[in-house]
């Protein structure tokens, strides 16, 4: 074999090596909510989602998105099944659902939603509540015989709130009297009209 023969012959071999090893590995384009985010390519850790872009083997079945900060513990991965593809690029589009863990004291309190004049029961305390978005406007947690309260909702994939809720009878006498209405719609009258201002308090504690 003369010496031309030998160089074609090797540079077909090497094609196909680099043809193989081309095959054996993907491209995934992530999009997500949560750029902090470990990215695993099946058991394999790739970095954080913030890289966007990831080479990963071609045998790849699954990927999956784990919440990176310490005080997420109780968020569960997602994941997405990977299909085969012609395309260069495979886009995969992961976003966290936002978590929303309310708890009142007392407990059994109605809790609503409230943006603009819409007004959705969310449900009861303690209540565990899933969200493929942000929640909006406000929290109104609302007991008959106990002060109404609001809270802003919040807006990360783990949002925790305790809210203490004060009960009318044991109020001071003089705060009662800013309270007109049913117990279950309780608002604050102009206190400055009789020369008293009283500041309404909200105890809450975030997590």
């Amino acid at each position: 074999m003369n010496n031309l023969c030998k160089r074609f012959l090797i540079a077909l071999l090497m094609m196909g090596a680099s043809t193989t090893a081309w095959a054996q590995v993907r491209w995934v384009k992530l999009e997500t909510n949560q750029i902090d985010s470990f990215v695993y390519a099946d058991s394999t850790w790739l970095g954080t989602a913030e890289r966007s872009v990831f080479q990963i083997p071609a045998s790849t079945e699954k990927l999956i998105l784990v919440p990176r900060s310490a005080d997420v513990w109780s968020v569960p991965a997602i994941s997405q099944q990977l299909e085969e593809s012609e395309l260069d690029t495979l886009t995969v589009k992961l976003n966290f659902p936002y978590y929303y863990r309310l708890e009142t004291v007392p407990s059994g309190v109605d809790i609503y939603q409230t943006d603009g004049t819409i007004r959705s029961h969310l449900g009861t305390s303690p209540l565990d509540y899933v969200s493929d978005a942000p929640l909006q406007g406000e929290l109104i947690f609302d007991r008959a015989g106990y002060v109404t309260r609001r809270v802003e909702p919040g807006d990360e994939i783990w949002n925790r709130h305790l809210v203490l809720l004060e009960s009318v009878e044991q109020m001071d006498p003089l705060l009662r009297i800013g309270i007109r209405g049913s117990t279950r719609n309780l608002k604050w009258i102009d206190y400055v009209a009789v020369g008293t201002t009283v500041v309404g308090g909200l105890l809450a504690i975030h997590y």
